[in-house]
């Protein structure tokens, strides 16, 4: 998502009249902020610090929503701090949005609801590994380029329904020219277009769960970058802004490593797959939630992304297992149950159960009794790649690829 500045007036659903000044500002990792001169609870006549909705225009005319608004006043002076003038009205106010509608004014939370929802994601191209372009180049005795004739055609979007709703990838052509210049590029994007139209809070969880498969596949962060959202009976177009919160910022993605799986992989068993990895998402949400932390903290300590993985992999067994049982029973039936996926040497299972265990152990408690048994920083990054290949197997087992197809993409990666 790009940042945004912009200089205009607010006000409230209920007290059009009664606008103010202010700026607003929103970067992706820090999220909205409205700096105004006086209060909305004043105006409203009341000392409230929480708007479900605030209304604004920016200077060139564009209509802006603010949704779930909160914020104190903020002095601007010393002085003014240690005589606390009041009226708040005359002092600054910081306020921080939830969320930025950009082109349209709701008047209640409750008309947050879209038909069709359209995203951006970072590196979904590269991901996808399909694209329109042809190009034929002609040369002479000397391999010296005479003639360069290049084609684009747009390929197919590639769909498939899911309950009430369908999700599609799809795919639309940036083009730019100059005297002696010519720019073409493929941009990708995700939609989600519902039969009816839904809450913006239920379509957010199912992007969430679509950001992660996305991520998953591609071994990297996939973030946001732009939304798009339609509103039922409105040919009309918003941008949604909210802040990425967890997401590592641009110079912290890593795309030298090669993907699970691409587009062109699934997507003749599209429809199998999202529906393996939707309709398992709540039981497997914790899951999710400790393997893509790793995922999107790649900052995490070597200990700490150990300690993920192992608590991921209890998690799983929990969840898909009856009964209580040590993390070596634990992690004993989870290679069973990947014996024709994930492969250790023969006679190291135990070894590296144990392995793993006293690892565990040592850095949960720190016990003296357990410190000459831990292993160097060269094994515990061994055990470290080796839990996160069995928690990317039973993710993709579970979302519904065949062993063999499972055992390729441990192998490629």
């Amino acid at each position: 998502m790009e940042s945004l500045c912009c200089t205009g007036v607010w006000w409230l659903p209920n007290h059009p009249r009664n606008a103010i000044h202010g700026q607003l500002e929103f970067h992706p990792f820090q999220g909205a902020q409205l700096k105004t001169f006086g209060s909305f609870g004043a105006l409203a006549g009341q000392t409230a610090t929480q708007q479900d909705i605030v209304l604004g225009m920016s200077g060139n005319g564009r209509l802006i929503t603010l949704v779930h608004v909160s914020g104190v006043p903020t002095p601007t002076t010393p002085q003014e701090t240690s005589q606390q003038i009041q009226p708040w009205a005359t002092a600054m106010w910081s306020l921080r949005a939830q969320l930025i509608v950009m082109g349209k004014h709701l008047i209640h939370v409750e008309q947050l609801q879209f038909d069709r929802v359209r995203v951006f994601y970072s590196h979904l191209d590269r991901w996808a590994n399909m694209d329109g372009f042809r190009i034929v180049q002609k040369h002479n005795q000397n391999k010296e380029c005479q003639s360069c004739t290049v084609s684009y055609k747009l390929p197919k979007p590639i769909c498939c329904k899911l309950n009430d709703y369908h999700v599609s990838f799809g795919f639309c052509l940036q083009t730019s020219s100059s005297l002696n210049h010519v720019h073409l590029q493929q941009n990708m994007f995700v939609q989600l277009q519902h039969d009816q139209a839904a809450a913006w809070q239920q379509i957010q969880d199912k992007l969430l769960q679509l950001q992660n498969l996305l991520s998953f596949g591609a071994n990297m962060p996939i973030q946001p970058q732009s939304i798009q959202a339609f509103m039922p009976h409105c040919d009309q177009t918003v941008q949604l802004l909210y802040r990425l919160r967890g997401f590592p910022t641009v110079n912290q993605v890593q795309i030298d490593a090669a993907p699970l799986f691409t587009l062109k992989d699934i997507a003749k068993q599209l429809d199998v797959h999202l529906k393996q990895w939707f309709a398992k998402a709540t039981v497997l949400q914790p899951v999710h939630m400790l393997y893509f932390s790793l995922v999107f903290g790649p900052t995490l300590y070597a200990q700490n992304k150990f300690l993920h993985l192992v608590q991921a992999l209890e998690t799983y067994h929990s969840r898909t297992h009856k009964g209580q049982a040590s993390l070596r029973k634990r992690l004993s039936e989870v290679l069973h149950h990947l014996k024709d996926v994930f492969v250790l040497k023969s006679g190291q299972e135990e070894s590296f159960i144990t392995q793993v265990v006293r690892t565990r152990n040592y850095l949960t408690h720190y016990s003296k009794n357990h410190e000459k048994k831990r292993p160097d920083w060269q094994q515990l990054h061994q055990l470290t790649q080796q839990l996160r290949d069995m928690v990317r197997a039973v993710l993709l087992l579970e979302a519904g690829f065949s062993k063999l197809a499972v055992k390729n993409m441990l192998t490629r990666t």
